[in-house]
């Protein structure tokens, strides 16, 4: 507490900044992923582009959502639960996504 406003900047930053690196790649990464699909012989248009649509539309919502609920939650039960409901979201989302690649082949 006793730190000079400069050091306190820098240690959060130092802190949090990797976190939110890590975090924020499954996103730009799996928009990526649904741009470079093929387009189907018979197609005009990117079928993707629906999916990207949509993958931005649930970060969106996600996004608020979550944030609101983390907030109940940790009023509600504590912030240790909330911590634990999303780290288990992370959790699934990982195991989700090895899912998903597998189900392509």
């Amino acid at each position: 507490m006793g730190l000079p406003l400069d050091l306190k900047m820098a240690m959060t930053v130092a802190l949090i900044a990797p976190l939110g690196f890590v975090m924020g790649m499954p996103f730009p990464t799996g928009l990526r992923q649904i741009a470079a699909e093929p387009l189907p012989a018979t197609s005009r248009e990117r079928p993707a582009s629906s999916a990207i649509e949509w993958a931005w539309a649930m970060n969106a919502a996600s996004s608020v959502l979550g944030s609101v609920s983390a907030v109940m939650v940790a009023i509600q039960f504590g912030l240790n639960v909330a911590l634990a409901g999303g780290a288990a979201a992370y959790l699934a989302a990982i195991l989700l996504t090895f899912t998903w690649r597998d189900s392509l082949g």
